[in-house]
């Protein structure tokens, strides 16, 4: 036993000696060690933010209790594509009145429709986010109230109107009385009673809320046990009544989602089968089939975030695997030099396992000063992307340094010390003793060491070259999109969003407000032409998600029916969005419930359509929600509207003629107005008190939103691509300045015997043209592989775009070459005599 412990003193005084010697080294070298702690940090840095949003979307518990047994029922995009599209379903409303019925697998089920709702009575008209649930939601979330209690089967009932409110409602509008129960609210002109506050961490799993962000929605209310109109998102089209809701379950334990996907086609079997007689479709395989999608499947996927957040990390860890093979040949450099002390230590007996004991300790302690200066570092960061933009990364409020970002963050820094340090210390000691102390000082350099330190800057510029080529890749098809013409312009015009409330019940009632609301608004001083859209600017933020109420079916003689994007625009629509009228007239006053139906088409819809003939005139089947099947004519062609580089087939009808209770308010100034929000509500409010603006918005600012995504992923990218060349070209320099070093007594004798400056700047170069050219050769390998998982997140831009590649081949090199020529030229400048004595 006194043996064994004797043994472990021993140990730990060695490593604590060898500890403090390190320190007292890395101290009397600070130009070495701010290299490697400077490029160390900054690699782990972006590794740990990267990591932080894997974890944030992809690790990170979701904020539902027992959230593996709930799941959405969501309708496919397409029967073909097997898509679901969970914050869009459409079902019937006998569909949703049967899945909610559902036992075996199902333990519970509920249903919910986001919308917004208009608070009166308690000064100024205020539009908040409501959800019109049924019953059972937050049996099925498994929440408990704040105060009061939730819905009961009976809130359900005919004439009964209870509400329960967010936590942030109940502290802004009743200073977190608890004396608020029981008292009522008006909603949209109807009172309410409140029951009951959710708690303030409460988080409703919205389908298209991809941040998960907490008392989003401030009103529920209790949706009819047993109505036959399921409130406004809910339609009548071919003989069937539909319903646009999010339907939830919570799945008993012990099902796999084979068995519950089964179950749920069997409740939906008679449906499809009276859907496709309702719709003359021959074959129900043609009609999406509802499917079961986990929550958590749908948020580890929503908004391509897993695709977005792969390739960040897979270009940190190209940053990491840059840094590391830079400190490796700082290491190599550093350990060259030191080769006559570690000799004499080796002569005066320390053997080649201590040696190599001594200089990974040094590693160690520079790869933790670097964890802990990048932890810093990555804070930083993280406060500087959410100032920069909140919604650049998925879920970025809930990214953090947790444990399972320190465990990431001790693994970067082990595989630092591994890659940056054992392998150098293994070549630093492998010299023979008595060569070394024969060589010192004489430019002598071992082959293993300078092939080695080759390959280093070989990779460093091939992975380089692979990030590089990627942001090119990404940062092109973002310049395409910006640069390609919208057809409309955004300058000077805004949206206010209204959703009429439930007093306004008849088609008629939307046209007699909608008119009120252009010549109220039109009366604003500045305001130059205002108009009403449904589905224009709401497809403008979401142009790849499925809406129903922006799509209409399309029937020419001979061919089946097609679905195109449909806006409902009043006249002077295409005024306000300066959308040329190509062909044909703009709609009028004459269009309007009851009259002949009209349409006109974009330019692209006509050629698609109708080839080289005339569409004016022409008669088309027209299936719009809400309206039964009819002929209409088409009155005229407009200019393409293209968002975020997609060009939809767009087709408009008349808003007087398929009138709706959500819609835009389409305003274009003179100038600037920065009031404007507070003047348009104050006109709607001097003749519709109970209506408020959903939201108000600068069209120039909603264009820019729809270009988030390639924004996002080209900035990221970008941001990184510019850390790897950094770090390369450092690591070029670093390589090239000890070579030149080392050879300066060569370069001496050269001189003495009349090489000119240029002639030694050739021999270096030429030396340095060979790494870049390999390194690009390799990185052109790789980068065939790795740019085809740009495809998803590239728009008019392939993944091999030559350009790219030519524009990335030509800046590597040429950067390469300039990093080089620095250190060489003024090694240059020495006088020959002093060279010759260079020792």
């Amino acid at each position: 036993m006194d043996i064994t412990l004797r043994g472990i003193g021993l140990r730990i005084e060695s490593f604590t000696h060898d500890l403090f010697f390190a320190m007292r080294v890395l101290y009397k070298a600070p130009l070495f060690t701010i290299a490697v702690v400077v490029t160390l940090s900054i690699a782990i840095s972006v590794n740990v933010v990267a990591f932080g949003a894997i974890n944030a979307v992809l690790f990170k518990q979701l904020p539902f209790a027992n959230v593996k047994h709930l799941a959405f029922i969501c309708n496919p995009l397409d029967a073909m594509v097997k898509k679901p599209e969970c914050s869009e379903s459409v079902f019937q409303t006998a569909h949703v009145k049967a899945f909610l019925g559902m036992h075996d697998p199902v333990e519970k089920s509920a249903m919910f429709q986001i919308m917004p709702g208009t608070i009166t009575g308690l000064g100024i008209p205020q539009s908040r986010i409501t959800a019109w649930s049924s019953t059972a939601l937050f049996d099925v979330l498994q929440v408990q109230p704040e105060i009061g209690r939730f819905f009961i089967e009976t809130d359900g009932e005919p004439g009964v109107h209870n509400v329960v409110i967010s936590d942030r409602l109940w502290r802004s509008l009743y200073d977190a009385n608890r004396d608020v129960l029981g008292k009522p609210i008006v909603l949209d002109g109807i009172t309410y009673h409140i029951i009951g506050v959710a708690p303030s961490d409460f988080v409703l799993p919205d389908p298209a809320d991809a941040e998960l962000r907490s008392q989003t929605v401030d009103i529920f209310e209790a949706a009819p046990n047993e109505a036959m109109q399921w409130g406004p998102h809910s339609w009548s089209q071919a003989g069937l009544q539909l319903i646009e809701a999010v339907i939830i379950a919570r799945i008993q334990p012990g099902f796999s989602s084979v068995a519950v996907q089964a179950q749920l086609d069997r409740v939906n079997a008679p449906f499809l089968l009276d859907e496709a007689r309702q719709y003359g479709i021959r074959s129900t395989s043609l009609i999406p089939n509802p499917m079961f999608v986990s929550v958590e499947d749908w948020y580890s996927n929503v908004n391509d975030a897993h695709s977005l957040l792969t390739i960040v990390f897979l270009a940190t860890l190209a940053v990491l695997l840059i840094a590391c093979a830079n400190v490796a040949n700082l290491l190599l450099v550093r350990g060259t030099a030191r080769q006559g002390e570690l000799a004499i230590r080796s002569a005066l007996g320390a053997t080649r396992a201590r040696i190599i004991q001594q200089l990974i300790i040094e590693m160690c302690v520079l790869a933790v000063i670097s964890g802990i200066l990048g932890v810093v570092l990555a804070y930083i960061e993280l406060q500087l992307l959410t100032v920069l933009n909140s919604m650049l990364l998925p879920r970025m409020q809930d990214i953090s340094i947790d444990g399972r970002v320190l465990l990431f963050i001790c693994i970067t820094v082990i595989l630092a010390v591994a890659l940056g340090g054992i392998i150098p210390a293994f070549f630093t000691t492998q010299e023979n003793l008595a060569d070394t102390l024969k060589s010192a000082g004489r430019g002598r350099d071992a082959a293993a060491g300078k092939i080695f330190r080759s390959l280093l800057v070989v990779l460093e510029i091939a992975v380089a070259f692979v990030v590089l080529v990627s942001a090119a890749l990404l940062v092109r098809s973002f310049i395409l999109i910006v640069q390609k013409p919208l057809g409309f312009n955004p300058h000077n015009t805004y949206i206010a969003a209204i959703n009429l409330p439930q007093q306004y019940g008849t088609l008629n009632s939307y046209v007699t407000f909608a008119n009120a609301a252009i010549a109220h608004i039109q009366a604003i001083p500045g305001v130059e032409t205002v108009a009403i859209s449904r589905g224009g600017t709401y497809l403008l933020k979401n142009y790849l998600r499925y809406s129903p109420d922006n799509t209409i079916g399309v029937t020419l003689p001979g061919m089946h029916q097609m679905s195109m994007p449909s806006i409902k625009v009043t006249p002077h629509y295409f005024a306000s969005l300066r959308i040329p009228i190509l062909r044909g007239r703009d709609f009028n006053a004459e269009d309007r419930l009851g009259s002949l139906p009209v349409v006109i088409i974009s330019q692209d819809c006509a050629t698609k359509l109708f080839l080289h003939t005339d569409p004016l005139g022409k008669h088309v089947q027209m299936s719009v929600i809400g309206s039964p099947n009819e002929q209409a004519t088409i009155v005229g062609i407009v200019g393409n509207m293209v968002v975020a580089s997609i060009l939809p087939n767009w087709t408009y009808v008349p808003y007087a003629q398929h009138p709706a209770s959500r819609f835009e308010l389409s305003i274009r100034t003179y100038m600037e107005n920065p009031q404007l929000r507070d003047e348009v509500a104050s006109a709607i409010a001097s003749f519709a008190p109970t209506v408020g603006i959903e939201r108000f918005d600068s069209l120039e600012e909603e264009v820019m939103e729809a270009q988030t995504p390639q924004r996002t992923s080209a900035g990221l990218l970008g941001a990184l691509a510019l850390v790897a060349l950094l770090l390369a070209l450092g690591g070029v320099y670093a390589v090239v300045s000890y070579a030149v070093q080392r050879r300066t007594h060569e370069f001496g004798i050269r001189k003495a015997v009349g090489a000119q400056t240029s002639d030694i700047l050739k021999i270096v170069l030429r030396s340095v043209a060979i790494y870049a050219i390999a390194g690009i050769a390799f990185g052109i390998v790789f980068s065939t592989f790795s740019t085809q998982a740009l495809t998803n997140l590239l728009v008019q831009t392939s993944p091999f775009d030559l350009l790219s590649f030519l524009c990335v081949i030509v800046l590597l090199f040429v950067s390469i070459v300039a990093a080089a020529a620095l250190p060489t030229i003024n090694a240059m400048r020495i006088d020959p005599v002093v060279a010759l004595r260079y020792e």
